[in-house]
């Protein structure tokens, strides 16, 4: 092209708006696209460059910022009991979101008190030196950890250090491990305004040497917060409630209950409407209600749902049965070798309380005979052995027992034939498991009639 002072035509603008049409249009288009309910999230997500995933509902804990399941009032509360000053214990049973929920609080903690915020998973752990590993695998950064580098290096270089001192003489590494941890603590102590997580934290129970007396000595001299997670509830209260045991009366209670279905209701309502799709509360309910709120189980069969929805289109509770069975599909295999793998006495127990949703009066003699338990002596043992241990395979609510993976339940009640009957009599069910979750105290009189006697 040539300039007027050259005899040219000069610069047209239609090319110059051509390359605008091209380059601008489609983005104010996707801007506008995303002007829709719940939009903010796909506007921080486009504007960041950062991936959207295809489907909302995640099963792991590292969730995106916008497709958490919301828990606002549980955060604010731990929050508030950690700046009061004090250690808190959170128990709450499995599958309830409780990672993803300390991940979440941790990073706002880290952004609002200094950036120091560390979070160590204990669930494998047996000795001191696996506890020292660890807190040096968080600091690597296989978890939520924002201290300083010098701080994690500093951390990683006395665990190595100890490893290639001590070499495979495990006697004499676990003696050792206890003067790293005085270090690691003393360092802790630099950072005053940081919080610590440890979760599963009754693992420690298991450890040979007494580690709650060593860490209880140092933790009670720190001005760090911590938080003490597990989800076996019973010896997580044992150890900051008997007075035998080191942490008595040092921390704050919390329990995290299961999301409310009102709650996950809306929260499916926004995650299906950022995709131009909807979904009946109802179909929400019967899922929430057939899985009694589990959370990892109800997030599988949203996110089965949510596939099975086509744009524009509306989920509805025929959507959700097709979800689960996809879901138990998926998992045909290994249900079915577990199953298999089972002896024949735990093997009737499980079908006992697969068909049945929740079981109570399993010591019945007309149950007892219905599915051929054997002898009341071994089915006692067998129910008590099963709802023990680390992963217990059933639950027990004050005299109701149920299944503690509700799929498998599912998978065994679809091989019997009686899945139909689980979805008919799904929100019976889930009103006797909620009216099982109140701790019924002998001779205790109900909040109505306490308050009206101090009327």
């Amino acid at each position: 092209m040539f300039s007027p002072q050259e005899g040219g035509r000069g610069l047209s603008p239609r090319p110059l708006l051509f390359f605008v049409f091209v380059k601008f249009i489609p983005k104010i288009w996707e801007y506008k696209k995303y002007s829709l309910p719940c939009s903010k999230i796909k506007k921080y997500m486009y504007y960041s460059k950062k991936i959207f995933p295809t489907n909302p509902f995640f099963i792991t804990p590292e969730t995106p910022e916008g497709f958490l399941v919301p828990r606002d009032a549980e955060t604010k509360n731990l929050v508030r009991m950690l700046d009061n000053g004090a250690n808190v214990v959170l128990a709450g049973d499995r599958h309830l979101g409780k990672t993803t929920f300390l991940l979440q609080m941790l990073r706002q903690e880290g952004a609002r008190r200094g950036g120091c915020a560390l979070y160590v998973d204990l669930e494998h752990t047996r000795t001191t030196f696996d506890f020292l590993e660890a807190l040096m695998d968080s600091l690597r950064g296989r978890g939520c950890c924002t201290f300083p580098e010098s701080f994690c290096q500093d951390v990683t270089g006395a665990v190595l250090r100890l490893e290639t001192l001590c070499g495979g003489c495990d006697e004499y590494r676990q003696e050792q491990a206890r003067w790293v941890i005085d270090d690691v603590f003393d360092m802790l102590r630099g950072y005053p305004y940081a919080t610590v997580v440890f979760d599963e934290f009754q693992a420690i129970e298991r450890y040979p040497n007494r580690m709650a007396a060593l860490l209880r000595s140092k933790i009670q001299l720190m001005q760090t917060r911590f938080v003490f997670a597990g989800s076996d509830t019973r010896t997580l209260y044992d150890m900051f409630g008997s007075y035998s045991q080191p942490f008595y009366c040092s921390a704050s209670y919390m329990r995290l209950d299961k999301v409310s279905l009102d709650a996950y209701a809306d929260f499916c309502g926004r995650m299906f409407s950022l995709y131009g799709k909807a979904v009946d509360r109802d179909a929400v309910r019967l899922a929430y209600e057939l899985v009694l709120g589990d959370l990892l189980a109800l997030q599988k069969v949203m996110a089965a749902t949510f596939s099975l929805t086509g744009e524009d289109a509306t989920a509805t509770v025929e959507t959700v049965r097709d979800g689960i069975d996809a879901v138990l599909d998926n998992a045909d295999d290994a249900y079915r070798r577990l199953y298999l793998r089972m002896k024949d006495s735990d093997r009737n127990i499980v079908t006992l309380a697969a068909e049945r949703g929740l079981v109570q009066g399993i010591m019945s003699a007309g149950t007892i005979q219905a599915y051929r338990l054997g002898p009341t002596s071994s089915v006692l043992n067998r129910v008590k052995k099963m709802t023990e241990g680390e992963e217990p395979v059933l639950r027990r609510r004050n005299d109701i027992y149920f299944l503690s993976d509700v799929l498998l339940g599912l998978w065994v009640a679809r091989v019997r034939g009686r899945l139909e009957e689980r979805l008919e009599k799904a929100p019976r069910l889930y009103s006797e498991y909620a009216d099982s979750l109140k701790i019924k105290i002998p001779g205790a009189l109900s909040l109505d009639m306490t308050k009206r006697n101090r009327k």
